[in-house]
């Protein structure tokens, strides 16, 4: 088993690490870009590369390559948010590029097939002089190049393909997964792929990794960052490096590594691509299931990362709305081709409940507040009649159909921008309305289908 399992990893580390060539290339871009920043007067004072791609951990095929320009401290920040556009812009004068926004704007260009982000940041020694979130980068850059070993490198590159594999890798709100650095770190405390694997197997609510001992009791770190996954950052104390993980992705990551130990096979690293059904298929399960659909159009030039955050945030609010007016939502989800259209989908137990509502008022003995009740309850279909020593009364509802409830609230909705220059033009719609756009979409279809088949991919492997 231990043999077989060792041969698998192998054959899977050949198929993912970049090959002599791609790195080859890598480098000639970055040699390129160097000289390129280099050669641009300013106050900028070091250039680095960073990131997967800078540690040698990265994965075959990918075409991200993170630069950091580094300014003085002491340089004042609208200056350098000046000086960090100006020179991306600069590099990628003649090419495609565009304008990002993080804690700090920076710019995302394309170059000889690649996609560069030119980010400026302060030079800083430690995580106590930070004056933007970027700044440790570069720390986390040097902190690792100093202990990770040739082995390792290929370790991460296992931990990142199969984490890529179920849907498990990225902080970006889209995901809420598992960071690059995590990763890392992850593999620098456990060792080797397997050896995180079987740890993670066992992770419990609330789990501690601290590779520093920044914290002499582990219950202080758990205080103070009061999340499933706590992995306290090596180069900044205050940080957790896992905070974006959501629960949801914490408990997956967990399942994902029960099965992988219980059936090791490759397709963890090399999922198939996820296809829609046939859209007879589709046709029966809208016929089967509860399904509402929200449709909105996606705000021109937004952000994806607060898109991201803000119809999850929607999500959560209509769920809530719809549970208070006893709708019963069995499952929900989020998608968007982040460029003209969100969807926030709902499967109910049922879309119609009740048109009666039976409320309990107080206790008789309470004579107050009962007679406030009394007074306050118009329009009631029977009562009020004494149960169990309180009074008792039926009222019609306002809503008992799910979709006319949910296109009475989302008028109500409160949004900020980006999301509130569309969300008064949002559509609850149904299976005719979906099915053009899941017929041209192939991402959209695989969402859908995704949504509709409701099981976890990894179990079937």
């Amino acid at each position: 088993m231990v043999k077989n399992m060792e041969a698998m990893l192998s054959k899977i580390v050949k198929r993912i690490k970049p090959s002599k060539t791609e790195k080859e290339a890598e480098k000639k871009l970055i040699d390129k870009i160097f000289g390129k920043i280099k050669k641009i007067e300013g106050k900028h004072i070091e250039v680095m590369h960073c990131g997967s791609s800078a540690r040698d951990t990265d994965i075959g095929g990918d075409k991200d390559l993170d630069i950091f320009v580094l300014f003085p401290k002491k340089m004042k920040r609208a200056e350098f948010e000046k000086e960090g556009l100006r020179i991306g812009r600069t590099v990628f004068k003649g090419k495609k590029w565009e304008e990002c926004y993080s804690e700090h704007p920076y710019v995302r260009g394309q170059m000889d097939n690649f996609v560069i982000e030119i980010v400026p940041s302060y030079k800083v020694e430690d995580a106590s002089a930070m004056q933007s979130a970027v700044d440790r980068s570069p720390l986390h850059q040097k902190y690792l190049l100093e202990r990770l070993t040739e082995k390792q490198k290929d370790e991460i590159r296992l931990l990142r393909a199969f984490l890529k594999g179920i849907d498990c890798y990225g902080a970006k709100l889209k995901v809420n997964s598992m960071p690059g650095y995590a990763v890392e770190l992850l593999i620098l405390y456990y060792g080797s792929f397997m050896g995180c694997i079987k740890a993670a197997a066992n992770w419990k609510n609330g789990e501690i990794i601290d590779i520093e001992k920044h914290y002499s009791d582990p219950s202080e770190a758990k205080k103070k960052f009061n999340h499933h996954l706590n992995l306290v950052d090596p180069t900044d104390k205050n940080r957790n490096v896992a905070a974006a993980v959501s629960y949801n992705q914490f408990a997956r990551f967990i399942a994902a590594c029960r099965k992988f130990l219980e059936k090791p096979n490759e397709r963890f690293f090399f999922p198939e691509k996820k296809k829609g059904w046939p859209i007879s298929k589709i046709k029966k399960m809208f016929k089967e299931k509860e399904i509402l659909i929200l449709k909105i159009p996606y705000p021109k030039n937004a952000i994806s990362d607060v898109v991201y955050g803000q119809i999850k945030n929607l999500t959560k609010k209509m769920k809530t709305r719809l549970k208070l007016n006893d709708f019963i939502v069995k499952s929900s989800g989020e998608w968007t081709d982040e460029k003209s259209i969100i969807v926030n989908a709902f499967e109910f137990e049922s879309l119609e409940i009740e048109r009666v509502k039976k409320h309990l008022g107080p206790e008789i003995a309470d004579a107050k507040n009962a007679a406030i009740f009394l007074k306050s309850h118009k329009k009631i279909i029977s009562g009020p009649i004494i149960e169990n020593g309180r009074w008792v009364i039926e009222k019609e509802r306002k809503f008992w159909n799910a979709k006319e409830f949910l296109k009475a609230e989302i008028k109500k909705i409160v949004v900020k921008d980006p999301l509130n220059k569309t969300i008064k033009k949002a559509r609850v719609v149904e299976e005719k309305d979906i099915l053009p756009i899941y017929k041209k979409d192939c991402e959209f279809a695989s969402f859908i289908t995704a949504f509709l088949k409701n099981r976890e991919d990894f179990l079937d492997w």
